[in-house]
């Protein structure tokens, strides 16, 4: 992705830079509507020290102060502070003033679409990607100044984020090392650059760069059945929680924040540290994951890994028992049955007892969701996963039973949120 794509698309309210571990982060919904009234009041210049908090990345290697009435959300690369909620909430740099940092080693800012080898390749290439944006207009061209011993290259431009809006004033600045690559964005509406402008000064001065650390695990403690986890997730850091599983499991296991500028994600990883399931977006509102029917099939210590895909703040962990509502889906040789899916993460555990050399066929398919299927047997071994082997979106398992004993078919829909009427069929070849 192109440079002028990921800030063009901050500016439409996309998350295009976050942690991905377990997946790529989603859109959010352009709002309808963008106040026109600066923020907040005007705060006084400069800003005492007592005024100020420390905002440290660890793992993008910056540290910069701030003021303490304004949002801070950080996630693996970005660093983004504002003095408005509808930036803060909706990451919409369009919606007010803003300071944005997307840091990393340089590797990992190239593949992210910040290339360039010098200070000058890098504000070149910024600036270029920018150039055929509405409004375009370089202020200042550009200049190379120290800043905590560091030499940046900066510019000043301005250009129209919103057809609707007056132009934004805005500083590029750039700077690379080998351990370190940094482009930064701060802007506010030129009518309130003369209130912004001197405290996004005061906080390029006080910057400090370092060498990018690995994301931090964080040991929170056990989870246990029909039980609920409260924490903070700081920025910067992978909270991890674990569950001494028995064997052949059923849970729900819900993630919400209380903080309206946490957005978390959920990762499941098995003892052997494979990721069983993963989810971002359960619910209607952007926030907060989980995921209904999670079959734990092998016994051992699993670890719920809590993710901030934006902001940190706390958030509730909750995991209870699906299993009575499993034991009430069997099917038999022969048959084929029709279940709903609901969304948010919800799947289906089927059990059906075979013997060892039956040759069976496991179909499932449905209009308006794209079928996925697990068959696990009585040990808790995954045999087999499928997508779309039964043609187009439709999942087709065919094998030959190693035992005797009860087998689990775990169905659910490629997309977590998507819902809908199947079919599942079971026969014997």
């Amino acid at each position: 992705m192109k440079a002028k794509e990921i800030i063009l698309s901050l500016l439409l309210v996309l998350t295009v830079v976050g942690c991905t571990a377990a997946g790529e982060p989603t859109a959010s919904p352009v709002p309808s509507a963008v106040p026109t009234a600066t923020p907040r009041p005007p705060t006084p210049t400069p800003l005492p020290d007592s005024a100020l908090e420390t905002a440290v990345n660890r793992v993008a290697g910056v540290t910069v102060r701030y003021p303490s009435d304004w949002h801070l959300l950080i996630t693996s690369h970005k660093t983004l502070i504002t003095p408005s909620e509808e930036v803060a909430q909706r990451e919409d740099l369009g919606a007010g003033p803003f300071f944005l940092i997307v840091s990393g080693p340089p590797d990992e800012m190239e593949e992210l679409g910040f290339p360039g080898a010098t200070l000058s390749e890098r504000l070149n290439h910024l600036q270029e990607s920018l150039a055929d944006a509405p409004g375009y207009l370089i202020l200042k061209p550009p200049y190379e100044e120290t800043i905590g011993g560091k030499t940046f290259r900066l510019a000043q431009i301005s250009l129209l984020l919103r057809p609707d809006r007056p132009p934004y004033h805005l500083i590029l600045l750039v700077y690379c090392d080998d351990a370190l690559a940094l482009t930064g964005l701060v802007g506010a509406p030129e009518e309130a650059w003369a209130t912004y402008g001197p405290i996004f000064r005061q906080m390029i001065e006080t910057m400090v760069l370092s060498k990018p650390q690995p994301v931090v695990e964080k040991e929170q403690g056990t989870l246990a059945m029909d039980e609920s986890r409260a924490a903070t997730l700081e920025g910067g850091v992978i909270d991890v929680w674990t569950f001494d599983n028995p064997g052949n499991t059923l849970v729900n296991v819900d993630l919400q924040p209380r903080d309206g500028l946490l957005d978390p994600y959920l990762v499941v990883r098995d003892e052997e540290g494979n990721v069983v399931a993963a989810n971002d977006d359960r619910s209607a509102s952007g926030r907060g994951a989980g995921i209904d029917g999670l079959w734990l099939a092998r016994p051992g210590r699993y670890r719920f890994e809590v993710h901030a895909k934006s902001g940190m703040g706390d958030y509730d962990l909750t995991l209870t028992s699906a299993k009575e509502e499993a034991l009430q889906r069997h099917i038999a040789y022969g048959e084929s049955i029709s279940d709903t899916l609901r969304g948010n993460g919800e799947r289906h555990l089927w059990s059906f007892e075979g013997r060892a050399g039956d040759q069976i066929t496991i179909t499932m398919n449905g209009e308006k969701i794209d079928a996925y299927l697990e068959l696990y047997a009585p040990d808790g071994e995954l045999l087999l996963r499928d997508d779309d082997s039964g043609g187009g979106t439709d999942a087709r398992i065919a094998l030959t039973l190693p035992q005797d004993g009860t087998y689990y078919i775990l169905a659910y829909a490629v997309d977590p949120m998507a819902g809908g009427l199947y079919d599942l069929s079971l026969t014997l070849r």
